[in-house]
């Protein structure tokens, strides 16, 4: 591999949040990459009904890095990850997503931890746009819920439930020759996972590089509870996802009884001592752990019992698209968590 003849693109999947693309792509033009590869931008567009746009077209003015804006069908995020895909030519391909901002040696250091230990896949550490001392009270389940991907200091191989997720990877392009494309058939997010999962049955393994960093925007929004709430149920119906693909029907059904248990044994009587003292942060983390066990539940039984268990207006909830549209208040961005 020659280090100086890398070429990248980097593929933003965006959706109606013109403000938060603004300033991730601000990020994105301003890589430090020392001479060592070159890159481009690509964005694709799910049918966003904002200025997007205008937006792409007003920074690609400006940016001494090239810009590309790609209009996509509204199908979502793994439709537009695989158009992003066929739009480029480069031998690697990095997923940035819009709601981040990317330190200057984000792009980088992820090319130098491939160029190291020879990975055909590699993901970075995502930490919250947040002051430290406001992310210092937040739970760790809440910090996991609002997107904090943190899996040590040191460079790593992944293990099955360490994937750093798609919005902040670089991968060789021979990796979709091997592994495919991102599923379209999933339009509750979990297309990554579900591509780690591919990748690791044809062997190819992801690497972590801690210092390829993004931060993650995070509006008042994503810190009130009917969020939190929310998030918590598409993570559960995501990891049943990953499992019902790895293990099977019958391990996950499994799984999904002790996950039962457990909410029944232990969440809930941490619950209801939580609500009678009082302790609002604790009472809600509590919260978030039943209801990310009720999307677990949900997608297990429905995959257990198809006819009987359609669920489509519970998992219609959970799509792509529907933060944006559910969360108006926070849809454009606007709206940052202050200290």
């Amino acid at each position: 591999m020659d280090f100086n003849k890398a070429s990248v693109t980097v593929i933003v999947c965006t959706y109606n949040r013109s403000e938060m693309l603004r300033e991730a792509l601000k990020s994105l033009v301003a890589q430090e990459t020392a001479g060592s590869l070159s890159y481009e931008i690509l964005i694709v567009d799910d049918a966003s009904t904002d200025n997007t746009e205008n937006v792409v077209r007003e920074i690609s003015r400006r940016s001494h890095v090239p810009i590309r804006y790609v209009l996509g069908e509204g199908k979502g995020i793994a439709a537009a990850r695989n158009r992003g895909l066929s739009e480029s030519s480069s031998g690697w391909i990095a997923y940035f997503d819009d709601d981040q901002l990317a330190d200057p040696g984000w792009l980088r250091e992820l090319y130098a931890c491939a160029f190291d230990t020879g990975a055909g896949c590699v993901g970075g550490r995502r930490v919250l746009d947040l002051p430290q001392e406001r992310v210092a009270r937040l739970a760790r389940t809440f910090r996991n819920l609002l997107g904090e991907v943190d899996l040590g200091s040191e460079r790593k191989k992944c293990g099955r439930k360490e994937f750093p997720g798609a919005g902040n990877l670089l991968l060789k392009r021979s990796v979709f020759d091997v592994a495919g494309r991102f599923d379209e058939s999933h339009a509750r997010a979990g297309e990554d996972t579900e591509l780690a999962q591919r990748m690791r049955s044809a062997g190819i393994f992801t690497w972590y590089a801690p210092a390829a960093v993004a931060r993650h925007m995070t509006p008042e929004y994503r810190l009130k509870e009917h969020y939190m709430v929310w998030t918590s149920q598409r993570v559960g119906d995501n990891f049943a996802y990953r499992d019902y693909l790895e293990w099977g029907l019958a391990r996950t059904t499994l799984a999904c009884i002790a996950r039962i248990g457990r909410a029944v044994m232990i969440t809930t009587p941490i619950f209801v001592l939580a609500w009678m003292r009082g302790d609002e942060a604790r009472l809600l983390e509590q919260k978030c752990l039943l209801w990310r066990a009720v999307g677990y539940t949900m997608h297990a039984f429905h995959r257990l019992m198809p006819r009987l268990v359609q669920p489509d207006r519970f998992f219609s909830r959970l799509e792509f698209r529907k933060e944006r549209q559910t969360f108006s208040s926070g849809s454009n961005g606007s709206e940052r968590a202050a200290g």
